[in-house]
């Protein structure tokens, strides 16, 4: 399946609303000390990436008060992007355990659950967070993607067309339709969310992913291959494109470019850890392997 898996990031847009625009070097020697500063250091330090020093200023903020609900969410959000699903989830259950009407942490929290698998439950905690506020896009992005994934593409597409309503900027949710299009045969009308999806972000390497994907389909391989190779000068060690770009090429009979791209594929894979990925990669490498020994 050449179409790669891309989840909206919920909490980036609760920085935003918690503690907008707010820089390390604003605080105040006044209020350098209380719970709040901290917890505005550890929010710039989180939108800089630097999610371990945020953490750090997240607790912080928490041993100064233990109620405030958003600096556990926002703890749990750093735990989020180092990956550590199951400790993020039990920050945002603290976070809802002090304020249960918290519709961002619910969305946190159904994102942390998708990603250990628990599907069905996190759906739980989108709709938790819709019931609270309903014109809340993000929920209903990540619903949609849960819906995708489980295979129910029509109600994934209604998902994604009442985000897109309540705000059309969001570049991962056209992404993510022109998945779902895609899935239903709908290649034309994939493409142009993936279009609008690159109008809104160029760098989203997934939308210039899928797009060359998409163009594969109608056999428009040298479209496809420019696309792939946008996607990795932005990521170069994006094992996904290289092995799409190694498919194009071995449709236009590039055989031995084609074998060069998958070893990098393959390579990229082995050392990301992605095991199912390397599986893919390698009978893509077998079966052209085997072409160039005829």
């Amino acid at each position: 399946m050449r179409i790669c898996k891309n989840i909206l990031i919920s909490f980036l847009l609760m920085v935003t609303l918690v503690s907008c625009m707010v820089r390390a070097n604003d605080i105040t020697n006044q209020d350098a000390e209380s719970a709040e500063a901290w917890n505005k250091k550890g929010t710039a330090l989180l939108q800089k990436g630097e999610y371990k020093e945020a953490i750090r200023c997240f607790d912080k903020a928490i041993s100064m008060d233990s109620r405030l609900a958003y600096a556990w969410n926002n703890k749990g959000g750093a735990l989020f992007k180092l990956g550590k699903n199951a400790e993020a989830i039990k920050c945002f259950d603290k976070a809802l355990s002090i304020n249960p009407v918290y519709p961002i942490a619910w969305d946190n929290k159904g994102q942390a659950l998708f990603n250990i698998g628990k599907i069905d439950e996190a759906i739980k905690c989108y709709d938790r967070a819709l019931s609270l506020e309903p014109e809340y896009a993000y929920p209903w992005g990540n619903k949609g993607y849960a819906l995708y994934i489980l295979g129910k593409v029509d109600e994934a597409i209604k998902c994604f067309d009442k985000a897109i309503s309540l705000n059309p900027r969001l570049a991962v949710v056209w992404n993510n339709k022109g998945l779902a299009l895609r899935k239903l045969g709908k290649t034309n009308e994939a493409i142009k969310c993936y279009d609008r999806a690159l109008s809104l972000e160029p760098g989203l390497t997934e939308a210039w992913n899928n797009k060359g994907s998409a163009l594969l389909t109608p056999g428009k391989n040298a479209e496809a291959i420019k696309c792939f190779d946008k996607a990795l000068s932005i990521n170069p060690v994006y094992p996904i494109a290289w092995d799409n770009k190694g498919y194009a090429l071995e449709k236009m009979g590039k055989i031995e470019e084609a074998i060069e791209a998958y070893k990098k594929a393959l390579t990229l894979a082995e050392k990301q850890g992605l095991s199912d990925l390397v599986k893919v990669i390698q009978k893509d490498l077998d079966r052209v392997s085997e072409k160039e020994k005829h």
